[in-house]
């Protein structure tokens, strides 16, 4: 987004918005005088899927417990472009309308790995980038075992590109 610095309105917002972000350029002007090298420029990133009855999302923190095998966790690899590059991260995604973060975090787990687990922990919703973005989300511990029939060749749903 551009702004012509000489249409610029003291503590004028300016947004860009679409159907899950919207981003807010916030120009501040100091006390007194203004002056163009007092301005400060704040960038943030609103979720507009919050409907303010708690998180965004939910990060899945998956432990896989096999007999005879040390306790594991299991990552996903996602290309995320912001970072134009592959990052390997928990599963997570956004928590539906009516999906309690539970149920989002068994869901979530089932599509980008397979796995069905069991939740065991819940955190309060949390931010993980409070100075840029209003998105919050529940950490869900999951537990999955390893051993049960349906996590022996667990296939990730399909049309995802996620690598585990």
């Amino acid at each position: 987004m551009c702004v012509d610095l000489a249409m610029i309105k003291r503590d004028r917002d300016y947004l860009v918005q679409n159907d899950t972000w919207r981003i807010q350029v916030i120009l501040k002007l100091g006390q007194g005088e203004a002056s163009m090298s007092e301005m400060k420029k704040w960038e943030a990133v609103y979720r507009t899927t919050n409907t303010g009855d708690g998180a965004d999302a939910v990060v899945v923190i998956p432990i896989i417990k096999q007999s005879q095998k040390k306790d594991s966790l299991i990552l996903v690899k996602q290309y995320r472009p912001p970072l134009k590059a592959y990052s390997i991260e928990f599963p997570a995604g956004l928590i539906d309308k009516g999906e309690s973060p539970l149920e989002c975090a068994v869901r979530e787990m089932k599509e980008e790995t397979g796995y069905t687990g069991i939740p065991k922990d819940c955190s309060p919703g949390i931010s993980l980038d409070p100075g840029l973005s209003s998105s919050t989300v529940n950490m869900v511990t999951l537990e999955i075992n390893g051993d049960v029939p349906e996590n022996s060749n667990p296939q990730q749903h399909q049309g995802l590109c996620i690598d585990f």
